[in-house]
């Protein structure tokens, strides 16, 4: 779908639905259809062949020496494809498309690994802007993501680790007309690679309470704003951001209301479903490959896929591997259609962070010792997974906020 045609729901039959059922993977008042739309199938074909094409293994393994683990030469390809757009507004550059449409696609750069920095510049960012930027900010930073000439990176966790944006503990003090920034983020993933941060900051208040809250657009080359790669097991570039003094105009202001707390924590959740989507393209990807290796892998003359064992290992990793599709497209869908999603939420990244790590252990088992040595691309997966399940909240994390709403 290239920017400015959006990319329609699934074909209603004649059967009575709910309204807005035009996301995919939705309910019916007497039964549920969790098939992917054509357009939406369409575009995880075109992404899967496109990926297939332009994203080898040695392209990914290539990016970890790159000082922000971006590949720019793929970002264009992707901007080229329309894919940046998709979910953006028409009057944007946009293609206008839902929320579950970006999740198939995230998925399928999962299942790639593409060393691109979509979820961030797209979801967290984009999307953000888009629900509550004022009409200069949204003209000003759209058209340049959906064209990829603007790089993105939402600088959310504190210096003690929390994510929760009630937690927020960064000061921004009123200076001049505008604010200043001081204080640290960690984490913050595709710094590296951003020409400009989406940062939560705390205006008013202490940390724990909903008041105050702000985010902050922040240009990335500014000499008050300083930007150290972190050295992650995934190779990722993750970053700690330091703000001293740093001036952010007002014009540079996101969220003027304590009314916007609910849009912070949608942005939270869009980002913690796309990382689900991202593991379940992992695990499906992790799956595959152990199931080729069982086929051709011959031990005391015959495959080690025709071992009960491995058969029944194999066969777990699937279960996992549809269960993570289908939590994360249920709260894909409930964000895309605007409803009440914490739950569906919480349930979807608690599931799927640990059952991508499962996947991804079960499959470099079947691979034996090779599956854990460095040059093997097993090792790539398991480690962009593990980073996929501390992003937005690890699975304990969510365990307990599914208790307490429960």
């Amino acid at each position: 779908a290239a920017p400015g045609n959006s990319v329609p729901g699934p074909t209603k039959s004649s059967e009575a639905s709910l309204p807005n059922t035009d996301s995919g993977c939705h309910r019916r008042d007497e039964s549920m259809n969790f098939a992917y739309s054509e357009a939406q199938e369409t575009l995880r074909n075109d992404a899967r062949v496109l990926l297939a094409t332009e994203c080898p293994l040695s392209l990914v393994h290539a990016a970890e020496n790159q000082p922000d683990a971006v590949s720019h030469e793929l970002w264009r390809k992707v901007a080229a494809s329309g894919w940046l757009g998709l979910g953006l507004p028409v009057a944007y550059a946009g293609g206008g498309a839902g929320f579950l449409d970006l999740v198939v696609l995230i998925e399928e750069l999962g299942y790639a690994l593409a060393p691109v920095p979509f979820v961030e510049t797209v979801v967290c960012c984009g999307l953000t802007l888009a629900d509550i930027g004022t009409d200069e900010q949204k003209s000003r930073f759209l058209p340049g993501i959906s064209r990829g000439d603007r790089i993105m990176a939402l600088a959310l966790t504190e210096a003690d680790g929390a994510f929760d944006p009630d937690l927020a503990n960064l000061k921004a003090e009123p200076f001049r007309d505008g604010y200043q920034l001081n204080g640290t983020k960690l984490f913050v993933a595709g710094a590296a690679a951003a020409d400009y941060l989406l940062c939560l900051a705390r205006t008013q208040g202490k940390p724990g309470e909903k008041l105050g809250l702000s985010f902050f657009i922040v240009k990335v080359d500014s000499s008050d704003v300083r930007v150290t790669p972190l050295d992650t097991i995934a190779g990722d570039r993750q970053c700690a951001v330091d703000f001293k003094d740093t001036y952010v105009a007002p014009e540079n202001l996101l969220v003027t209301s304590n009314s916007e707390f609910p849009t912070i924590r949608k942005t939270i959740q869009r980002g913690a479903v796309a990382e689900c989507a991202r593991m379940t393209g992992i695990a499906q990807r992790m799956l595959e490959m152990a199931v080729d290796f069982s086929k051709e892998r011959i031990v005391f003359g015959q495959p080690v896929g025709s071992f009960q064992v491995i058969q029944h290992r194999c066969a777990d990793m699937l279960v996992n591997v549809e269960a993570s599709r289908l939590v994360t497209c249920e709260a894909a869908w409930r964000i895309s259609e605007g409803l009440e999603a914490a739950q569906e939420v919480a349930v979807a990244k608690a599931w799927t962070s640990q059952a991508c790590q499962q996947v991804c252990a079960d499959a470099s088992h079947i691979h034996g010792a090779i599956g854990f040595t460095a040059k093997h691309d097993a090792q790539l997966f398991m480690r962009r997974a593990k980073a996929a399940e501390l992003a937005f909240g690890y699975s304990r994390h969510h365990t307990v906020s599914i208790a307490m709403m429960l």
